[in-house]
């Protein structure tokens, strides 16, 4: 098995357990990264299957300080969307030592709360009225280079922008079929929440 083949078997493997836990499927993506087994995120996003976005996504989430992921009793209850505030978060300059002292202080409780209080503890009064949420518009292109439509990623949900002049009624209602069928899990018997990975070539 090649240093490419384990690092996507590590991932697959986390990714289809009981308690898949974003923070790993982040550290190996980062891991992979810094390896220099993926030159780029681009290459990264190939080989996992991820969009750009979603590549964008776990990198920040496995780039957290040690003393924010200490906070937590168990850093595989932080959930990716937490992740990414807290990274922005801790990208501001100008709130960055208040976040550390409260990720200290969480960290020498003898009994921590849950991992959801532990997050909105770090990011309470002063931290989230900054509003850390970008959401970026990605440009999807056909078979002629031509975009087709607009992926936008934000924290807990994906929006599809597609033109009007691009979809017909009969088109429209095959798209809306498709996704229903994916969603609830019939297509190519494929479970909810888990996509078909593709190896590395």
């Amino acid at each position: 098995m090649t240093d490419a083949e384990a690092y996507v078997a590590m991932y697959e493997e986390n990714l289809l357990r009981k308690d898949d836990s974003p923070y790993v499927r982040a550290k190996i993506l980062s891991a992979a990264l810094r390896s220099g087994t993926y030159a780029s995120q681009e290459e990264l996003g190939r080989a996992f299957n991820l969009s750009h976005s979603g590549v964008s996504r776990l990198l920040m989430l496995g780039q957290l300080p040690s003393v924010i992921v200490a906070a937590f009793s168990n850093p595989d209850e932080i959930r990716e969307a937490w992740g990414i505030e807290l990274f922005h978060a801790w990208s501001d300059q100008h709130v960055r030592d208040t976040l550390s002292t409260r990720a200290r202080a969480l960290a020498n409780r003898p009994k921590r709360p849950p991992a959801r209080v532990i997050y909105e503890m770090l990011l309470s009064t002063g931290l989230r009225k900054r509003q850390y949420r970008s959401y970026r518009n990605i440009p999807v292109r056909g078979r002629e280079n031509t975009i087709l439509f607009h992926e936008q990623d934000r924290l807990e949900t994906v929006i599809y922008s597609i033109p009007k002049r691009n979809l017909s009624p009969s088109c429209r209602e095959t798209v809306k079929q498709s996704l229903i069928r994916i969603l609830d899990g019939d297509s190519d018997n494929t479970p909810l929440g888990h996509s078909r990975r593709q190896s590395p070539r």
